[in-house]
């Protein structure tokens, strides 16, 4: 599944290359001319309260919304310098911005290759789903964790069995148009999926593309990051693999740096 993912995604030759420089250019301590992958915050605010991410307890000073005149600036100069992807989220819900269909369309008319954002897809209308198939989007992430009463408590105000129809949804008119993008992926953190793993993957083999788990992380946000224990060899690859470009034009070191306490420049 993962190598249907990658194929299906085109660009094969730069997308092959953009793969190698992600992976072997930080162990190599090298840096990209210029970013070729950025994470574009369209918008830094949630609808939702879910307890392990760092948005719910952001002050709202520091939330907002991108507008479309400084998200089509950094299109233009990404564009010009070759960047390969492009993903519309970073601290927040992306369909939170009324914009974000033609920030899509804009991305991919400038010839971004790889246009995606991560969603919770609780805004996810058929009215959207439709548009987002229009907009030539390349994939979706649906951030899910665990399913019933598991999901319904992280996720709250969304439903899992509501989530699941509005998912499969876009999949089928996707598939009516015998189209295979926008790709779906759908990812949970591994802790929600200790008692009902079998169930999450029967319920969406059929609609995602890809299922992913991703690891649980310390996010103490009343400790500051020195205070935790730390391995004082490993070296974040992170720097070498994107920037971070906040809602505001703010360009982070990290996309670990939620407050802003490292801004590059703006």
């Amino acid at each position: 599944k993962n190598l249907s993912f990658f194929l299906k995604g085109g660009h094969l030759f730069r997308h092959f290359l953009d793969r190698v420089r992600f992976y072997i250019y930080p162990k190599l301590l090298i840096g990209a001319k210029f970013p070729t992958h950025l994470e574009v915050e369209a918008a830094s605010k949630c609808q939702m309260r879910c307890p392990m991410c760092w948005t719910t307890y952001m002050p709202e000073k520091i939330k907002g919304i991108m507008k479309f005149d400084l998200f089509k600036k950094i299109v233009d100069e990404a564009a010009s310098n070759n960047t390969f992807s492009i993903k519309l989220s970073w601290r927040g819900e992306p369909m939170l911005n009324p914009k974000i269909i033609e920030m899509v369309k804009y991305a991919k008319e400038k010839g971004i290759p790889h246009v995606a954002f991560l969603t919770n897809a609780e805004l996810l209308t058929k009215k959207k789903s439709e548009e987002l198939i229009e907009s030539g989007l390349d994939w979706i992430s649906i951030s899910a964790d665990g399913t019933d009463q598991v999901y319904n408590k992280i996720r709250f105000p969304a439903k899992f069995e509501e989530t699941l129809e509005r998912v499969k949804y876009l999949r089928d008119l996707r598939d009516s148009k015998n189209l295979t993008k926008p790709l779906i992926r759908v990812q949970s953190v591994h802790s929600a999926l200790e008692n009902n793993s079998e169930k999450y993957y029967e319920s969406w083999k059929n609609i995602a593309d890809k299922i992913n788990v991703i690891s649980d992380q310390i996010r103490d946000v009343n400790k500051k990051i020195t205070d935790l224990d730390y391995d004082k060899y490993f070296m974040c690859p992170k720097p070498w693999q994107r920037l971070a470009i906040g809602h505001d034009g703010k360009v982070h070191q990290c996309i670990a740096d939620y407050y802003g306490e490292n801004i590059l420049g703006n």
